[in-house]
């Protein structure tokens, strides 16, 4: 059995343009809108319940997590008195952190709501502010996580 070349005269490959129902196929395909994958993103499978919000969090990757997070507030505090400009740069660092521990949660496949929190914090810092205020909210915010909020 002979095999048909797809070769033309002029020696170059010959190739047979795509089947009609393969471009029909790909003309009625819909893809989602920037905004829809966004909110898709960020809704996840919708709420997390108290309930659920208290079982993800005794996943091993969370209690990693509330452990740095934990770490985190300690070196914040044991930091000692700082200028502005030198809190800012720890709350910067903070930020960077923060935005490596949400990606990695992400992969973890954790839902979003579970650590919205320290999502918020990290844009906040990002945006900028009252420096003694966002360092306030800071340890407020990572107290609440690791589910200490009963320190200074």
């Amino acid at each position: 059995m002979a095999l048909e070349s797809n070769s033309t005269a002029g020696g170059g490959r010959h190739q047979r343009p795509p089947s009609s129902t393969f471009a029909e196929t790909m003309s009625k395909l819909r893809f989602p809108s920037r905004v829809q994958v966004i909110a898709d993103y960020l809704d996840d499978d919708g709420p997390v319940s108290a309930w659920a919000a208290k079982a993800w969090r005794q996943q091993p990757v969370m209690l990693n997590a509330r452990e740095h997070v934990g770490n985190e507030a300690r070196w914040l505090r044991q930091t000692g008195p700082l200028d502005d400009d030198a809190r800012r740069e720890s709350l910067a660092d903070l930020s960077s952190r923060l935005h490596d521990l949400q990606r990695h949660l992400s992969a973890a496949r954790m839902p979003t709501g579970v650590y919205s929190t320290l999502t918020a914090l990290a844009a906040v810092i990002d945006a900028g502010d009252d420096v003694h205020r966002l360092w306030g909210e800071a340890l407020r915010v990572l107290d609440d996580f690791v589910g200490a909020t009963d320190g200074p």
